[in-house]
């Protein structure tokens, strides 16, 4: 049995800690994504840690002791994981660590190049669910590392770049392990305990700004309905009051969202308060369904407002969007 710890790193673009902190996602999903006949699993999001960061990380590696720490960042939190890595390492040489998420799918071949690549043993490509747990069993049974697709790793020091993973079938992945986070309290809607879910993956714009489709291609999966429920129904009796919605475009597929929205009602989750970003053209183009979502207890939409300019909104990718969408968007919300 092997033991393992992973971080999402503590900076926030924007702090709106006083109106919304939401709990990260995707630790959550690969700990429920590995095999705990071979792995103890813990997480922990950092956002929450205001003191101390440095303090807080030694005493979890004293007291859990992991073969393999991984480390979630985004672009902007890179430096972060890199100081946590540094320390890790400072820590036990031997400790193992893996560097994950949007910043290193997108730009592993530089950090294999880099100075601060000593301190990282793996880059984790793309969706980790599966990639995390096959290198996990690797690590288990002392096997090579050549075959895992989407891992990036070293030979006689030197990083290896394994054929990138084909998109995950939503329906192979299991619920988010929610008991394995270290920090379970403290993440909040206005005030309201929090949790996050994903109904889907992925959207087929090509939007200038955004770099979801260097994660996915220009894709949309979906996750069938009663395992969104049974999402849903495990963020609640973990304690959560509110939850953030976090795919990448739910109103891509209308006609699914109304299903989930009669699906929440009729399995009386209503009551719980949601939140989710929209698009534009999603919202002005369905006047009943935002009805829909207010029965269903949304209480808080974070609408894709990029520009009241067509020539902007040409410019930027969104040539399906006019200024009238953003208009009649905000009127019917």
């Amino acid at each position: 049995m092997i033991r393992s710890l992973i971080f999402a790193m503590p900076d926030k673009l924007i702090s709106f800690n006083n109106v919304t902190a939401i709990p990260n996602l995707g630790i959550s999903s690969i700990a429920g994504n590995v095999d705990v006949s071979i792995c103890d699993i813990k997480v922990a999001d950092l956002v929450l840690i205001k003191h101390k960061l440095e303090e807080y990380v030694f005493n979890l590696l004293n007291e859990y002791s992991p073969d393999i720490v991984g480390l979630s960042c985004m672009s902007f939190q890179y430096h972060s994981a890199v100081k946590l890595a540094k320390l890790i390492k400072s820590y036990n040489r031997d400790i193992l660590v893996a560097l994950g998420g949007y910043h290193p799918t997108l730009m592993f071949d530089e950090i294999s190049q880099s100075p601060e690549s000593e301190f990282f043993d793996f880059i984790v490509r793309g969706e980790g669910e599966a990639t995390f747990n096959e290198l996990l069993s690797a690590i288990n049974s002392g096997k090579g590392y050549e075959k895992i697709a989407g891992l990036s790793f070293k030979r006689n020091g030197v990083f290896q770049h394994n054929p990138r993973r084909e998109l995950l079938s939503l329906d192979t992945i299991k619920l988010p392990n929610r008991k394995a986070r270290l920090i379970p309290k403290g993440f909040h809607i206005f005030g309201l305990p929090s949790d996050a879910i994903e109904t889907s993956r992925g959207c087929t714009f090509n939007c200038k700004f955004c770099s979801i489709n260097h994660m996915y291609g220009r894709s949309f999966r979906v996750y069938e309905i009663s395992r969104v429920i049974e999402d849903i129904r495990d963020a609640n009796l973990n304690g959560a009051k509110s939850i953030s919605i976090m795919d990448d475009n739910i109103t891509l597929d209308l006609k699914r969202l109304e299903d989930l929205c009669d699906e929440i009602i009729s399995n009386k989750l209503n009551s719980i308060h949601y939140f989710v970003q929209a698009s534009v053209k999603g919202i002005a183009h369905s006047p009943k369904l935002v009805q829909k979502m207010a029965d269903a207890g949304v209480k808080l939409v974070f609408l894709g407002i990029e520009s009241v300019s067509n020539e902007t909104l040409d410019f930027l990718g969104k040539k399906t969007t006019t200024s009238e969408d953003t208009r009649k968007a905000v009127k019917y919300l």
